[in-house]
């Protein structure tokens, strides 16, 4: 690679990594917050959820924006949509305007996605997308465990106002090496004849099918290291919090791992189609075995969480097929809706498992009805997916 291509990839590894610290940091954030501005439980929920919903709200002009203007533009401008929404939650009075410095935050962060996807389609081999979205998958999610117990450690130390401070001169530095980085050129310009519609979108040979499929990518893993795997460990198996927060934190660290072997799988050549298949179908047999072999003790489920959300990150390739059926100048659109469809998806799961919980008067039986309703859709979802590009 030249120095160029080294220089932009650690910015999408930095940008990247941003997204996740902002997406985790809530769960640290939470009681300092309710505590400052004597937020309600139901005003909490709406202040740490609203950022996943301005990131998918903004996802669609976001990737319009992208295909029109380039990344160069539209991602410094985000980005610095991102520091000031930090920025404002130092001088937030209560929980309206707590909100809005989030929905701003929200907002700039569904850059943060398509925005990476687009600078390493146009600026690099087509052949190295999927290694290097893996790569950038693995050292980008240093931002989510800097969001958990380094982030504590700090807030302990300076409390969290200086912090986010210190937070939003990082982030306006990321927003000028972004612009420095992405200099105008022909990879970074939209080509000059796009008439791709939605509609052509949408018709795209396995598109569609990429798109069903994109439903179980992110909501699994984000339901269960993001919500239902706390209470699942603390209430069935009674660990305490310490022992819970440390197989979380081993769960969301095989993310890393895995966009790594992802990447090199799809490096070597190894089909796409397949891996992607294949991993959807070990995902849902570990979250099956989880609700099965309940009574087996808690370690044997953490193993098959581990390995469960591991093969969830047959995402990677998924997007590299992702990019290989659109045009290079719907890019944003397409990823954008990818984005879209799986970031919605995030809340409706984690509410279904809670419903099914909710329906099910025995805890240990809520949990293991949910973990077999989640494998079932993973499972019925890779099939027809498997169905589809066999005709596309």
């Amino acid at each position: 690679m030249t120095s160029r291509q080294y220089i932009l990839l650690a910015v999408c590894v930095a940008l990247f990594a941003l997204g996740q610290f902002h997406r985790a940091a809530g769960a640290i954030a939470a009681p300092l917050w309710a505590n400052d501005f004597a937020l309600s439980a139901e005003q909490l929920g709406t202040v740490i959820g609203v950022i996943f919903i301005a990131t998918i709200v903004t996802q669609a002009p976001i990737g319009a924006a992208l295909d029109r203007f380039g990344p160069r533009l539209v991602l410094t401008v985000t980005i610095a949509l991102v520091a000031l929404g930090t920025y404002a939650c130092l001088w937030a009075t209560g929980y309206e305007t707590l909100l809005i410095a989030r929905i701003a935050i929200g907002m700039g962060l569904a850059s943060t996605g398509i925005g990476m996807y687009l600078i390493l389609a146009r600026n690099f081999p087509a052949e190295d997308f999927g290694y290097l979205n893996g790569l950038m998958v693995t050292l980008g999610g240093i931002g989510g465990l800097a969001a958990t117990y380094p982030l504590a450690a700090l807030v302990e130390s300076y409390g969290w106002r200086p912090v986010f401070a210190g937070l939003t001169f990082g982030t306006l530095a990321l927003a000028a090496a972004m612009f420095l980085a992405t200099k105008p050129g022909a990879t970074d310009a939209k080509p000059d004849q796009d008439t791709t519609t939605l509609k052509d979108l949408l018709a795209t040979p396995g598109f569609p099918a990429i798109l069903l499929l994109s439903i179980v990518t992110y909501a699994p893993i984000v339901t269960i290291t993001g919500l239902w795997g706390g209470p699942y460990f603390t209430d069935v198996h009674g660990l305490s919090l310490s022992a819970t927060g440390a197989i979380l934190f081993a769960l969301f660290a095989s993310t890393m791992v895995a966009g790594t072997v992802f990447g090199i799988l799809d490096k070597r050549g190894v089909s796409r189609r397949l891996t992607t298949v294949g991993a959807a179908l070990a995902s849902a047999i570990c979250f099956a075995a989880t609700a099965l072999f309940t009574a087996q003790g808690p370690w044997v489920a953490a193993t098959l969480f581990f390995a469960a959300i591991f093969a969830q990150n047959f995402y990677v390739p998924l997007l590299a097929e992702l990019k290989d059926r659109v045009p290079d100048a719907a890019i944003g659109r397409a990823t954008s809706l990818f984005s879209i469809v799986a970031v919605g998806a995030i809340p409706v799961l984690q509410t279904a498992y809670g419903a099914i919980l909710a329906r099910t008067p025995d805890t240990a039986a809520g949990h293991e009805n949910a973990l077999l309703a989640l494998a079932a859709l993973i499972a019925t979802l890779a099939l027809a997916y498997l169905a589809a590009t066999r005709r596309a």
